[in-house]
């Protein structure tokens, strides 16, 4: 399936493997998930350096729980922007109605320059990774090589914050995702947090309930590189 262009309406897949491709190409929907995988395996397949996908009510890319996406270019020169709103990651996690947070499966980047962001400010305390996973929810596993990314995680940037990549945080509980799996190999990583409490690439966290780390200790990471939001390097 080959999209460019300009399109306000959704990609969405409910089963299968199939391989689709973004040409520059912008799409920008208004309501749900702008690529929407409920179910099946797909390949994102990624040319030229132009590819939008945002939602200003839902994920970037939404992947189901028990799913896997895989987005890849040819090169670093393939660049891809993925933003969801303030509920719901860049590429991950989404939430319904600022109750219901839905577990998301698996997330492979591979030779690829990738954006993903999830929004910053709300008035009800539920963020996402830009990233992994919404509010408490969980994500399965995140696996970079061979690529540049800049994910940011949604927060206040002084109370509650989100990972940039990883764990969301949620209000009510003041609780999300603390351990999954996370490979990043031969890739450089620029990350921002939703809040100071939060990790770069872990656990989100909030004024009364802190990470306590930077990266978690479980991540397996050969040959990258990891920046801050100063652009200072930052190692487990």
């Amino acid at each position: 399936y080959y999209f460019s262009g300009t399109a306000g309406h959704a990609i969405r897949v409910t089963g299968g493997n199939p391989n689709i491709y973004l040409e520059d190409a912008q799409i920008n929907v208004s309501d749900g998930n702008a690529i929407d995988i409920t179910g099946g395996n797909p390949t994102i397949h990624i040319k030229g350096n132009d590819n939008e996908v945002s939602s200003s009510g839902g994920a970037g890319i939404y992947v189901a729980e028990n799913s896997t996406v895989t987005i890849q270019g040819n090169s670093t020169e393939d660049a891809l922007t993925c933003e969801g709103n303030n509920l719901n990651a860049g590429i991950g996690g989404y939430m319904i109605d600022n109750n219901t947070a839905y577990n998301c499966g698996n997330i492979v980047i591979d030779n690829v320059t990738l954006t993903a962001r999830s929004g910053q400010t709300s008035n009800v305390g539920n963020y996402a990774a830009g990233i992994g996973a919404a509010a408490n929810a969980k994500v399965g596993s995140i696996s970079i090589s061979n690529a540049i990314i800049y994910a940011d995680g949604g927060g206040d940037n002084s109370t509650m914050g989100a990972a940039a990549i990883g764990g969301g945080i949620d209000y009510l509980n003041l609780s999300g995702q603390t351990e999954f799996d996370i490979t990043i190999s031969n890739s450089t990583i620029h990350a921002t947090r939703g809040c100071s409490y939060a990790s770069y690439i872990g656990a989100g966290g909030w004024h009364g309930g802190t990470a306590g780390y930077n990266i978690i200790s479980t991540a397996n990471i050969t040959g990258s590189i990891i920046y801050d939001e100063s652009g200072t390097e930052i190692t487990q």
